[in-house]
């Protein structure tokens, strides 16, 4: 009996503790806890299915579905194929005077770049306009790019000019001398036949008119000497002029003006940029399999390049770090938030600040939200780093806060509107996430315990459900309905540095970030349908990444040496890649945003900034450049097994310069 005794008291001491350990949130399995019961206790959806544009793969797009796995050979570079080249030479020893062409008047050029050059031309002083030129300009076969010192050769055209003019005017006078003698001639003649006149005089005349016209002759052919000598000086004139023998781009100019130049040195170098080459280095083991498909059904070469793109503007007027972007839902106000705790709009156009919907104080603000396109109210909503939140009417020329009605015990880290617009959530550092009444913001309930870690990111899906993520590294999956929420699915093995992750506008991809790559997963399977690597594995994603409205672009920050990527999103049987890099002086970025209409993306900066980027329309995003069939080099290149690889394609739009550096895609075709 005492044995017996001592069991009861051991196991109910053990279950004691079990709850005790369970009322303080911990739990011995890593997987957070689903609230208990099933739909009937939570009741229906939060909101009807929401018409939301699909992310599907573009039928307009390239087909690759009977494309084999891609080759990737990155740091390719972009070169002249060797006719494209020139080092345009002086002709004579000389001075450079400008580099400029000659003015039309459809030429729309700035007045900082016209010239107004004097020129000597006969008796008349002409003045004409020029375009000064700058390297990167585009030129034109035959068009005039450089202009020598040319004063001696045009005073020796103007002085064979002139001789010219005297040896008309000697072949003139000797017209009149011939005919004057051939009168004598005559007169002689007539006299001589009525004995007037000796034979002696009829041979005098008529030995002056033989040489009459024999000096006509000489003068005519004196004319002809005249003008070769001036063709001749005007030629050597045309030297002085340097026009462009190819259609092109300027690369560098060798000289400067008021620089000697000697006879054959070059004075610049243009470039056409159509066709270029491309090459990079192959690595040995793909060698046969690319042969194999050569000899087969061939292959498909596709350059993915990502040019540089400046900001579209810079707003200031935080006076620390940006923590939130957001753009209200006709994509016309941005609202920012910031450490310096300023809640601001800004009107998108303009550019200008419009309000300060909540002035600047000790308490920073964390998060901010708007309410999506098919919203009916235009909202905006704001986290602060004490647990409140404020919910503002942007419609309103003087709008009021409407504040939660209850705080998270810490702060606000992100916040998230319903595709209606009705209801909001916030996320915070409590581990917390809360449902609320948009209109009044009341508090309809309190999410069960899931994450671990502060929480960083929310976003509705149109099926009400909720992506949540937090620094615990991990993903969940929420059902979201009138009286609670249920926890779906939780994804594990997140890296921690993206804080803030997209979900497709149809609900039907998220992103997901471990390190060096960004995963595209299906919802709610968890299937990964494409990756997003930097080809130089130059750094880990970090902040966030986002997808545009329309799905087919990717906005990410970190994984290169610009701080913030564009990608074409992975779809069908396509591999996605970057196609912009968007550089800034500032400091990089913090927090990023789509318009809802995707015409813009607007990034805070931790230098306490606003940056406006363009969107690339639908066309650049579908359009691949395509190259024929690779050349593979017989020789190794060092140590590394490498083989060099090359292609040269058409490049009628310049969308490739020399110079680039870009990735070359190999898909054997099977």
């Amino acid at each position: 009996m005492f044995r017996c005794l001592t069991y009861c008291v051991t196991g109910g001491l053990l279950i004691a503790g079990l709850v005790g350990c369970f009322a303080k949130g911990e739990s011995p399995d890593p997987k957070p806890r689903e609230q208990p019961g099933g739909s009937r206790q939570i009741g229906e959806k939060l909101f009807a299915q929401a018409d939301r544009l699909a992310a599907v793969a573009d039928p307009d797009a390239p087909l690759t579905a009977k494309l084999g796995a891609p080759i990737v050979i990155p740091q390719c570079s972009v070169n002249f194929t060797l006719e494209n080249k020139v080092d345009l030479p002086s002709q004579r020893d000389a001075v450079v005077s400008y580099f400029a062409t000659e003015l039309t008047s459809e030429d729309m050029v700035p007045p900082e770049k016209i010239l107004m050059l004097e020129f000597q031309i006969d008796d008349k002083k002409i003045t004409k306009r020029f375009k000064s030129l700058q390297e990167g300009d585009v030129v034109k076969k035959g068009q005039l790019v450089a202009q020598l010192d040319d004063r001696l050769p045009r005073s020796e055209v103007v002085s064979k000019k002139a001789k010219v003019r005297a040896a008309e005017a000697d072949f003139k006078a000797a017209i009149e001398l011939k005919n004057e003698a051939r009168a004598r001639l005559n007169r002689q003649e007539y006299l001589y036949k009525i004995n007037g006149t000796s034979k002696e005089e009829l041979g005098l005349a008529n030995a002056t008119w033989e040489k009459q016209k024999a000096e006509e002759i000489s003068k005519g052919e004196g004319i002809k000497v005249a003008q070769a000598e001036q063709s001749q000086a005007e030629t050597v004139l045309e030297y002085y002029q340097l026009r462009s023998p190819i259609s092109g781009k300027i690369k560098t100019f060798y000289k400067r003006p008021r620089e000697a130049v000697k006879a054959f040195e070059p004075v610049l170098q243009i470039y056409a940029d159509d066709p270029v080459r491309v090459e990079g280095l192959l690595e040995q083991k793909y060698i046969e399999r690319i042969r194999r498909s050569l000899k087969g059904k061939g292959v498909r070469v596709v350059i993915e390049v990502a040019p540089d793109e400046a900001p579209l503007d810079t707003l200031s007027g935080h006076l620390q770090e940006v923590t939130g972007v957001a753009v209200s839902k006709d994509s016309k106000q941005i609202v920012s938030v910031s450490d310096d705790g300023s809640v601001r709009a800004w009107d998108a156009k303009s550019r200008q600040q419009r309000l300060i919907l909540k002035d600047p104080s000790p308490t920073a603000a964390k998060a901010v939200a708007c309410t999506p396109a098919g919203a009916e109210a235009n909202l905006c909503m704001a986290g602060m780093e004490d647990g409140r939140g404020y919910i503002w009417d942007l419609d309103s020329d003087n709008p009021k806060a409407i504040e939660l009605e209850q705080k998270h015990s810490e702060a606000i880290r992100s916040a998230a509107f319903s595709p209606d617009g009705r209801y909001c959530v916030t996320g915070g550092e409590d581990r917390q996430i809360m449902l609320w009444d948009a209109a009044t913001g009341k508090l309809r309930y309190r999410f069960p315990r899931g994450h671990l870690g502060p929480v960083t990111s929310l976003q509705f899906t149109p099926q009400s459900q909720l992506v949540s993520a937090d620094r615990d590294k991990t993903l969940q999956l929420w059902s979201v309905n009138q009286q609670g929420a249920k926890l779906e699915k939780t994804f594990h093995s997140r890296s921690g540095g993206v804080t803030r992750l997209g979900v497709s506008a149809d609900g039907k991809r998220v992103l997901f970030n471990q390190g060096k790559v960004l995963r595209v997963m299906s919802l709610p399977e968890g299937n990964t349908e494409g990756e997003l690597q930097s080809v130089t594995g130059a750094a880990d994603f970090s902040s966030f990444a986002l997808f545009s409205p329309n799905g087919q672009l990717i906005l990410t920050a970190g994984a290169s040496e610009s701080g913030l990527q564009l990608w074409r999103a992975p779809q069908a049987g396509r591999r996605g890649y970057e196609i912009r890099q968007l550089v800034s002086d500032q400091e990089p970025p913090t927090c990023a945003a789509f318009a809802p209409n995707g015409s813009f993306i607007v990034t805070g900066t931790r230098d306490r900034h606003l940056q406006i980027w363009p969107v690339p329309s639908d066309t650049e995003i579908k359009r691949e450049i395509v190259a024929e069939a690779p050349r593979i080099d017989d020789l190794l290149e060092s140590t590394k097994r490498q083989r060099k690889i090359w292609v040269e394609l058409a490049n009628p739009k310049a969308r490739l310069t020399p110079g680039d550096t870009v990735t070359m895609v190999i898909y054997p075709l099977e």
